[in-house]
C-alpha cells in the first residue's frame, strides 16, 4: 500500500509540473545566419536562436515554442498578441507603435555595404562617395544613421519581397544594383557565401555609429518575465567583431 501511495505521489507530482510550465511563443521569420529554418532538418536554427534557448530564455518554468512567419506576418501576430516575444528587430518608429522593444539589445554590429570586388569603391566617408552608385536597400526596415540621413540624396532602389536578402545579393551579381545595404551585413555576406557569390564581392564600411537589434513583446507580455529577460540580454548580448 505503502508502494502504490509513494508511486502516485510521484505521478500526481509530474502532472502537477507539467501544468504549471507555461508556453512562450516566439516568433521569427528567416534571417540567415540569425534566424531561420534549417533545410535539412526543417528545425529552427541560427545565433539568435542558439543564444536564446542557451542564455536569454532558459526557464525551467518555461517551454519555448518557435513559429517561422514571413516578416510582415511576424509584426501582425505579436502586435495582436497571438505571439509573445519576436526573436530579434531592428527599431523604426512604425514598429514602436505596435510592440514593445527590449531596452537592452541582443545583437550589435558595424555597418558595412555590399559592392562587387570589381567596384571602385573601397571606401564611404560620404554621400558624394555614392553619387555614382544605386544602393539596394529593404523596404521599410531599419537603417543606420548615415542612410536614414542621407535617404533622399542617394539613388534607392527598394526591396519589398520578404526574401529580400537573397534578392538584395542577386540584384547585385546581376548589376541590377551597385551597393547591397542591410541593417546587419552578416546577412548579406552569409547568403552570398551561401550562394556561391562570395568571390565576387567584398564588404565596405559605412561612416555611422554601431547598429543593434532587439527582441520584442506584446504589448502585454508579462512584466516580471520582461524584466528577468532584459537582464540575461544584459548579460549575455552579442557584440559582433569587424568583417574582413
Amino acid at each position: 500500500m505503502r508502494i502504490i501511495l509513494i508511486i502516485f505521489l510521484l505521478l500526481y507530482n509530474q502532472i502537477s509540473s507539467s501544468e504549471e510550465k507555461k508556453t512562450l511563443r516566439i516568433g521569427f521569420f528567416n534571417n540567415r545566419p540569425f534566424t531561420y529554418l534549417d533545410g535539412k532538418t526543417g528545425k529552427e536554427t541560427g545565433i539568435i536562436i542558439d543564444l536564446l534557448r542557451k542564455k536569454i530564455l532558459k526557464f525551467d518554468k518555461y517551454n519555448l515554442s518557435f513559429q517561422q512567419y514571413p516578416l510582415s506576418r511576424v509584426l501582425k501576430e505579436v502586435s495582436l498578441g497571438n505571439l509573445d516575444i519576436v526573436a530579434i528587430l531592428g527599431k523604426n518608429p512604425e514598429r514602436e507603435k505596435l510592440i514593445d522593444f527590449s531596452i537592452n539589445p541582443i545583437y550589435t554590429t558595424d555597418n558595412y555595404a555590399m559592392v562587387l570586388k570589381t567596384s571602385k569603391l573601397n571606401n564611404i566617408t560620404s554621400v558624394a562617395d555614392l553619387k555614382d552608385e544605386t544602393i539596394g536597400i529593404v523596404q521599410n526596415s531599419a537603417y543606420c544613421e548615415f542612410i536614414t540621413t542621407n535617404k533622399k540624396l542617394l539613388r534607392i532602389d527598394e526591396t519589398a519581397n520578404e526574401n529580400f536578402i537573397p534578392i538584395l545579393v542577386n540584384k547585385l551579381i546581376h548589376k541590377r544594383i551597385t551597393v547591397a545595404y542591410a541593417f546587419l551585413p552578416e546577412a548579406l555576406y552569409f547568403e552570398a557565401k551561401s550562394m556561391g557569390f562570395i568571390s565576387s564581392i567584398k564588404m565596405v564600411k559605412v561612416p555611422s555609429k554601431k547598429v543593434s537589434v532587439y527582441m520584442a513583446f506584446a504589448k502585454n507580455f508579462n512584466k516580471k518575465m520582461k524584466y528577468e529577460i532584459e537582464e540575461n540580454l544584459r548579460k549575455y548580448h552579442i557584440e559582433q567583431v569587424e568583417m574582413n
